[in-house]
């Protein structure tokens, strides 16, 4: 009886380019497979009620890989995509830009007001980032 295998000529480049596929499927090629991370940033022991998160992988000596960022919801809190990998991290905060107060309406020309965040930063910036840890960022004057 002879089977398909006789038939069918596989070249060698081909079934090498499968393995290798087969291994990048596995293991990955460095883009996507990290975690969420989770917080709350306080500034003076309430809630920073906007703003942004970067959170920069470190790599190496003065090295850095990807950075993630997150919004600062109005309860403080923040979440991260699935793209942070556990490990030392540098976390900066980014400031919103001067905006009006809800509901108020400015006379032409009038500047709208700076932040109350535009002139802070992250206490402690560098972090050890785990899997399931909450992390509670806390922001200081610069």
């Amino acid at each position: 009886m002879t089977s398909i295998a006789s038939f069918v000529r596989v070249p060698k480049s081909l079934v090498l380019a499968g393995f290798v596929g087969c291994i990048f499927a596995m293991v990955g090629c460095g883009g996507g497979g990290g975690i969420v991370v989770k917080g709350k940033v306080e500034a003076g022991g309430k809630p920073v009620t906007n703003g942004m998160l970067n959170i920069t992988q470190k790599i190496g000596n003065d090295k850095t890989g990807g950075t993630v960022a997150a919004k600062i919801g109005p309860n403080g809190e923040f979440v991260t995509p699935p793209e942070v990998k556990e490990g030392p991290a540098k976390i900066t905060f980014v400031s919103p830009g001067p905006e009006y107060p809800a509901g108020y309406t400015p006379k032409p020309s009038e500047p709208a007001p700076e932040s109350p965040y535009s002139k802070m930063k992250v206490k402690d910036e560098e972090v050890v980032i785990k899997s399931g840890t909450l992390l509670n960022v806390e922001l200081i004057k610069k």
